[in-house]
């Protein structure tokens, strides 16, 4: 994968939602490879507080699983 490939994914999401009320947009990639996360929101009312409570949520799941697997490396359950 091209580190720029997420980016684009994301702006041909962007584009193909123009004409929707945008509720805001945002990638995070981190290094090393790991996995983008990609929020796209279409929102009519455009909500900040929903916008950013949806990053903060998305992250906080993508940080509670790395800490897991770190834990945990060879998927056994405790």
């Amino acid at each position: 994968m091209n580190e720029a490939d997420p980016f684009r994914a994301m702006a041909e999401r962007i584009a193909k939602n123009d004409a929707a009320e945008f509720g805001g947009a945002a990638l995070i990639v981190p290094p090393g490879g790991g996995e983008p996360i990609a929020i796209l929101m279409i929102d009519p009312k455009q909500d900040v507080a929903s916008f950013w409570g949806a990053i903060q949520g998305k992250v906080a799941i993508a940080v509670a699983e790395m800490q897991e697997r770190q834990q945990n490396p060879f998927g056994m359950r405790r």
